[in-house]
């Protein structure tokens, strides 16, 4: 809180720690080999319509916003 360095020092990792970061590397590794992208049937229209609505409502939350602040 103060800025000072903390007084314990750095202490080595031990081999348990290099062992458990191999271990979830390798099983994000081998889940990820196996996963697929699953298919979707979207309806343009209704995709759309989403999509205009985003940006209606991104547009007039940022008009909002810079007329309360200026983006200071």
């Amino acid at each position: 809180m103060e800025g000072r360095e903390f007084a314990g020092g750095w202490k080595r990792r031990t081999l348990i720690v290099y062992i458990l970061i191999a271990g979830t590397t390798a099983v994000f590794i081998v889940l990820a080999t196996a996963a697929r992208v699953p298919r979707m049937d979207m309806h343009l229209p209704w995709a759309a319509a989403l999509a205009a609505a985003m940006l209606g409502l991104l547009l007039s939350c940022g008009i909002t916003l810079w007329r309360t602040t200026g983006f200071r």
